[in-house]
């Protein structure tokens, strides 16, 4: 019985992880179609608001993709 509580324990510990990392590759493929689809992206850093330049975009496209190959499927 203690063995099929550990077991029980751990599948349900995998699949919340699951779960969690299913949400942030969504999360990162939304926020990689709208950095690909909109040249005017603004971003809110310490309270202010301003549009990123575009070498700052393509950036943060790389960094985002990189971002997709390590965790997602």
């Amino acid at each position: 019985p203690e063995q099929q509580d550990i077991e029980r324990q751990v599948k349900k510990q995998v699949a919340e992880e699951n779960a969690r990392r299913q949400r942030y590759c969504t999360t990162l493929r939304t926020n990689l179609a709208q950095l690909q689809n909109n040249p005017r992206v603004r971003v809110e850093e310490q309270g202010e608001v301003r549009r990123l330049d575009e070498e700052e975009r393509q950036a943060r496209i790389l960094e985002t993709r990189q971002k997709i190959a390590e965790t997602c499927d």
